[in-house]
């Protein structure tokens, strides 16, 4: 039976599998999603909107098949994790 629920706790390290496996087959060429590795989506964005009350699951059979943030809470995200790397790069262009 298909399931869709918010997120908890213990759906975290299932979570950060997916996002694992996808990543993967972005790197490989196979999927095209925009994800970086080490960036966004990561375990704590989904720890992130698990405490914001913006993280849902959906599962097959108890096992978890997706997993997805509301679209408020993935803009907030996505705006924090490119001022990140805007960061990043920007300390790496003054220490070059």
């Amino acid at each position: 039976m298909t399931e869709i629920r918010r997120g908890v706790p213990a759906d975290i390290p299932g979570i950060a599998a997916i996002y694992d496996r996808i990543l993967t087959e972005e790197e490989a060429g196979r999927a095209s999603v925009g994800w970086v590795r080490g960036v966004y989506p990561t375990e704590a964005s989904a720890r992130e909107a698990l405490e914001a009350g913006e993280l849902f699951v959906m599962a097959e059979e108890g096992v978890l098949t997706a997993a997805a943030l509301t679209y408020v809470a993935a803009l907030i995200q996505s705006l924090a994790q490119l001022l990140r790397l805007m960061i990043l790069v920007g300390g790496r262009r003054r220490n070059d």
